[in-house]
């Protein structure tokens, strides 16, 4: 499983192109937006450290254990 995180200040769209070739390779793939990114919603206050939680948030709450990053 590969996990794609955008930078800022782009989106996940941006991994759009790379997850159609994960996929013929046979990997899955995910690449959430994070919070005030694309069309997700803030997570105020909006620092650093709560994008970082709201990933963890995200990867835990999939049971996202054995990644490539």
């Amino acid at each position: 499983m590969a996990l794609l995180v955008h930078g800022y200040p782009s989106s996940s769209f941006m991994w759009r192109r790379p997850m159609e070739a994960l996929a013929e390779a046979g990997w899955r793939a995910v690449a959430p937006d994070l919070p005030g990114f694309g069309e997700s919603e803030p997570d105020r206050p909006g620092t650093w450290e709560r994008k970082v939680e709201a990933l963890e948030r995200f990867r835990s709450g999939l049971g996202l254990d054995d990644l490539l990053l």
